[in-house]
């Protein structure tokens, strides 16, 4: 659009400039016309003139202002850090002023206030390290020990008796034994075996330790019998006081009572050296006679769940 524009104000500035003697027709009709507007009186020539000059002078500028707004609307806004190179102008087109681009103002940027948050520096507590509690004694106590015969020979096969913890254990081949888990306390130790006299013993289980008793069985054919009998006397307690209705035995003998409502028993022994077992239920207790029953007084303390 903006070519042909050019064009059509070249080939009219072209018109406007052409000398007469270029076309000889167009002089010949000139030189009639002049000639007939003089024998009228009427001084055409130069009103023609002045006509075209001003309809060519209009045409120019109408042509030249569409230019103008054709080249703004194609040419885009030129970059702020290019410079474009002026676009030349016809030479009879009027000069335009430039015009000034209205300024964008710069767009202030809200500037964000910084907060200071005051830190916290977590201090580390001190770690506490474990200590390791002592190591508890066991609460239970063990008793071994070993079984012989005539000879010193080792005893298989014997029974141990535990009165109090009412357990039962035999000997090996080589006349050992062991109990293990035993609660700490007193303990009655009861022994036999085929062919061999009886024997007792009275310990005290340690927590955590181990307890020792050794037995000698003699021949039961060499072991003189007890020809006498003495009354054994006494009572049977607990905490709260005398109990009724316990069994009374002696060992060894075949002796036995059953308490009455104040607790009191009576038994026989046919040996100077004996004991009195009493037991109910759980609850069990013993004691050993000693030098002459008649005496003095036996009273058995039950322990026990």
């Amino acid at each position: 659009m903006v070519e042909k524009t050019r064009r059509f104000l070249r080939r009219t500035k072209a018109a406007a400039q052409e000398s007469p003697q270029q076309d000889p027709n167009r002089t010949m009709k000139r030189h009639s016309t002049q000639r007939i507007t003089a024998r009228a009186g009427i001084i055409h020539a130069p009103l023609h003139r002045s006509w075209r000059t001003l309809s060519i002078s209009v045409c120019l500028l109408l042509c030249t202002l569409m230019v103008t707004m054709c080249g703004r609307a194609q040419t885009p806004a030129p970059a702020p850090a290019v410079a474009q190179a002026p676009t030349t102008a016809p030479a009879n087109a009027p000069t335009l002023a430039p015009t000034e681009m209205p300024t964008t103002a710069p767009i202030a940027t809200p500037t964000t206030a910084s907060i200071t948050v005051p830190t916290t520096v977590p201090t580390e507590e001190p770690t506490e390290v474990p200590t390791e509690e002592p190591t508890k004694a066991p609460a239970t106590g063990t008793l071994q020990g070993l079984v012989r015969g005539p000879s010193e020979v080792p005893v298989s096969g014997a029974t141990i008796e535990l009165y109090n913890s009412a357990r039962l254990v035999q000997t090996g081949s080589d006349g050992q034994y062991i109990v293990q888990d035993l609660q700490p306390g007193p303990e009655l130790l009861f022994v036999t075996a085929p062919q061999l006299e009886r024997r007792s013993d009275s310990v005290f289980i340690e927590a955590g330790a181990a307890t020792t008793v050794d037995f000698y069985l003699s021949d039961l054919s060499t072991v003189p019998h007890c020809l006498g009998t003495n009354e054994i006397r006494g009572q049977v307690l607990t905490n709260t006081g005398p109990v009724e209705g316990v069994r009374v035995v002696t060992w060894p003998g075949a002796s036995e009572d059953i308490t009455a409502e104040d607790g009191s028993y009576l038994v026989t022994s046919l040996c100077d050296a004996t004991y009195v077992l009493a037991e109910v239920g759980n609850q069990r207790g013993f004691v050993v006679v000693e030098g002459d029953p008649s005496v003095q007084r036996y009273d058995i303390v039950l322990v026990g769940p």
